[in-house]
């Protein structure tokens, strides 16, 4: 169960932070990621749960400082999500 809820978190955390390779997402596509991603890469009753308190978790990230708003002029998919949606 811990690596079930972990695994989303992981996910939620990479997409909406910046990294050294790739910009961060913006919210309405990491959620969309995580949606299309329940039943294959996550639980889907966990999917479930974290989708529907999505906004309880970016609040706490946006109190905890760390969340910068997405230019979206300036913002490019990975390599990888481009591949992804494009399946």
């Amino acid at each position: 169960l811990s690596g079930r809820i972990v695994a989303i978190a992981d996910t939620f955390d990479a997409l909406i932070s910046k990294r050294p390779y790739k910009n961060q997402y913006p919210l309405e596509m990491v959620y969309d990621i995580i949606r299309r991603e329940k039943g294959a890469h996550f639980d889907p009753e966990i999917t479930d749960i974290f989708l529907d308190n999505f906004d309880a978790f970016v609040k706490i990230r946006n109190e905890s400082g760390l969340l910068d708003p997405v230019n979206l002029e300036k913002f490019k998919l990975s390599e990888r999500d481009q591949i992804r949606i494009q399946t």
